[in-house]
């Protein structure tokens, strides 16, 4: 036998692998590169604020009281929406009543008030979105909260359908 052609047959051998190899690592790259594409246009879509203000996505790492949560450490006041404080009745059941919507460590979605962008003693001023439940209606909705009347002709959500009846 041709010792020429004992060593081309391995070589085309390893060549046909490597080849395959290569196909192979280049259809997981591909398929990775439209898996985080797909992951980041589906938060893109997840992620759907009015105006113009700030849009954020982040992890509820507390609920300081009914009407005033945490996403990631940045304190949010919900827009438009009022609780009873802690130490006033109804205070914490309020409280309860979100943290049982919305526990610690749930990703939140914060619409900022386009009108609000100043926010209120340091807190951003905006719509809460968790566990795909608007905070702001379930709260206004619920025995726990009612609307603050005095903020609809300065918060952009005054015509929202869960504010609108008490905003007219």
């Amino acid at each position: 036998m041709n010792s020429s052609l004992i060593i081309g047959i391995p070589v085309s051998i390893l060549a046909v692998f490597g080849a395959i190899y290569l196909a192979q690592e280049v259809t997981l790259i591909q398929a990775n590169d439209i898996f985080e594409q797909y992951q980041s246009d589906s938060l893109e879509k997840k992620i759907q604020c009015s105006g113009t203000a700030r849009c954020l996505q982040g992890t509820i790492t507390d609920i300081v009281d009914g009407d005033t949560v945490k996403v990631n450490n940045q304190s949010i006041r919900f827009a438009l929406s009022s609780a009873p404080e802690l130490n006033e009745d109804g205070g914490i059941e309020a409280k309860e009543f979100i943290e049982k919507l919305c526990p610690l460590g749930s990703t939140a979605i914060v619409d900022e008030d386009d009108f609000q962008t100043d926010g209120s003693y340091g807190r951003i001023v905006g719509v809460v979105t968790c566990n795909q439940i608007n905070l702001n209606s379930a709260l206004v909705n619920s025995e726990y909260g009612e609307i603050s009347k005095s903020f609809c002709s300065t918060s952009e959500f005054s015509n929202s359908s869960w504010a609108s009846f008490a905003c007219k």
